[in-house]
């Protein structure tokens, strides 16, 4: 099935699985905080599972912009990922 043809409901389920998604893996890498650089790919997994989420809330907003809570996750995980990729810069 194309993207479009999804409706709202069903992309901010999307959205919202994605996030969960994320929540869980950055529960699993901070279990592992005393091996960073072993496990450090989960870091980059939960920030690939947010822009899942951000992708699919956005187009889920595409179809109503009116729903806060839709607009203030955007918000959110906007930020943590763009608070990620600076601390990435940084050290490079």
């Amino acid at each position: 099935m194309k993207l479009q043809e999804y409706d709202y409901d069903t992309l901010f389920e999307i959205g919202f699985t994605c996030t969960a998604q994320a929540n869980e893996i950055g529960k699993q890498a901070n279990k592992k905080l005393e091996y960073p650089k072993k496990f450090g790919w989960l870091y980059l997994k939960r920030m690939e599972m947010y822009n899942h989420s951000l992708f699919f809330f956005k187009k889920a907003q595409q179809l109503d912009d009116t729903d806060e809570d839709l607009n203030q996750n955007i918000i959110i995980l906007q930020k943590v990922v763009d608070d990620f990729i600076e601390k990435r810069k940084k050290k490079s």
